[in-house]
């Protein structure tokens, strides 16, 4: 069976036919007055009723449903279709609705499958009786983070609930309609990953001068709470404002201001985690103070990759989508710093910078820390947003890779030629009774 669902032309109708007379069941979605007036002509196709459903779910792809949603037809519109076109009734035999992408919130399917229930059942009514099947459309979250909390990069709920739902719905409905399962993201979201070369690791922000450090390591070593940490970054902000005010900054000034900074962001976070580990403060304390998570969950590396976000991710940029990053190597030890992802595009929106850090899997009772520079990475029993990703520090000399998860949904398609870039090979791995089959893409061209 085929659901067409689109703009209609004369070729695409031209294919469709061809398809039927192939063999193919085809199914025509209708969506306005143009659609019914276009398919009018051909009686040898059925046709689908697309209805806007108006239960609204959270994320990004709510504006997918409601009144004004791109797709389907008000129930008024197709009352109105019923009237001017006799013939709808007889020949359709599908209704299709659809929620939107990544449906996060079992509590919103709940509402929009049994929206789909009633709207199958009253249109029975009104005298659709051919309709013999029902596409509930997508919506089926994927878990890109399997933390189970509801939120937009974790469902709470499993692909095993959301067949129990719709079964149960409709299984007891008069007909006893077929169901189409259309739950694209959740299928191939996990078929593809993006493997990109580590190709420079440098600062993200200031880097200490060890003249001006020394002077000022004293101050630091004076912090033993977190209002001491707090006063002490309120000092340093008094300086710098001062700094700032000057109208032209002598390099001298300028790497005083640098220095300041980053006594801040590296010595500042040191002392910290060295006051948690010995238990002088207790990690909540830094957990409820925002300026001092800030500051611990800030990256102190950029590390530039041989990718392009726009070409390899671009979901990242256009719906500021969350992947997951991990190192490709070194998995059995603990982080060494956090760090930003720099591809090569001459943009600045070409950063990865976030990462989530599930603490309710973690099986220590102890809050994790980076080695190197000294910032959190894990909390039992919380979830942090991290602003850099936990990376080891390449060895001089060292080939390190960085893997991007889940791109599956649909980045290939979506790629963009940004600043020239194109998107890595696609390495395709086949398995079938016959054996293991590997293809290269490259720009389009297939190398077995």
């Amino acid at each position: 069976t085929l659901i067409y669902d689109g703009v209609f032309t004369e070729k695409v109708i031209e294919v469709l036919l061809k398809l039927r007379r192939l063999g193919w069941r085809v199914i025509v979605d209708v969506e306005s007055e143009h659609d019914a007036e276009a398919i009018e002509k051909y009686p040898e196709l059925e046709i689908g009723i697309r209805v806007k459903p108006i239960t609204k779910s959270h994320g990004k792809w709510s504006s997918s449903t409601g009144l004004s949603g791109k797709f389907g037809l008000t129930i008024n519109t197709l009352i109105k279709l019923k009237e001017d076109f006799k013939w709808i009734t007889e020949r359709a035999t599908l209704l299709h609705m659809h929620p939107g992408s990544q449906i996060s919130r079992f509590s919103d399917m709940k509402k929009y499958i049994r929206e789909v229930r009633d709207v199958f059942k009253e249109l029975l009514e009104l005298g659709f009786e051919n309709i013999s099947m029902v596409d509930p459309g997508g919506g089926l979250a994927y878990p890109y983070v399997d933390l189970r909390d509801g939120k937009e990069e974790s469902p709470d709920y499993s692909v095993v609930d959301y067949a129990k739902l719709i079964v149960g719905e409709f299984s007891s409905l008069p007909g006893n309609p077929d169901l189409v399962f259309e739950g694209g993201r959740f299928i191939v979201a996990s078929h593809r990953l993006l493997v990109a070369k580590v190709i420079d690791v440098r600062p993200y922000s200031a880097v200490r001068n060890k003249e001006y450090s020394n002077s000022l390591q004293s101050y630091v070593e004076e912090i033993r709470s977190i209002s001491d940490a707090k006063m002490f970054i309120s000092r340093i902000r008094e300086i710098l404002a001062s700094l700032r005010s000057v109208s032209e900054l002598d390099l001298k000034k300028r790497e005083l201001y640098e220095d300041l900074i980053a006594l801040v962001e590296d010595e500042l976070a040191e002392k910290v985690v060295s006051l948690v580990l010995e238990g002088k403060i207790d990690v909540s304390s830094v957990l409820n103070d925002p300026e001092i998570l800030r500051i611990l969950t800030s990256p102190s590396r950029r590390y530039v990759v041989n990718m392009s976000i726009f070409a390899d991710i671009p979901d990242s940029v256009l719906v500021d989508q969350y992947f997951q990053v991990v190192p490709a190597q070194s998995l059995n030890k603990p982080p060494d710093v956090l760090a930003s992802i720099a591809d090569l595009t001459c943009d600045s929106m070409g950063e990865i910078s976030h990462y989530i850090s599930p603490g309710v899997l973690l099986k220590t009772k102890a809050p994790l820390f980076t080695r190197v520079d000294f910032r959190l990475v894990a909390v039992p029993g919380v979830e942090l947003k991290l602003r850099g990703v936990p990376l080891s520090l390449p060895a001089r000399s060292e080939d390190y890779y960085i893997v991007v998860l889940d791109t599956g949904a649909y980045q290939d398609t979506l790629a963009m030629k940004h600043n020239l870039i194109y998107g890595a090979p696609e390495i395709i791995i086949d398995t079938s009774e016959e054996g293991v089959s590997v293809r290269v893409v490259r720009n389009g061209e297939i190398r077995v």
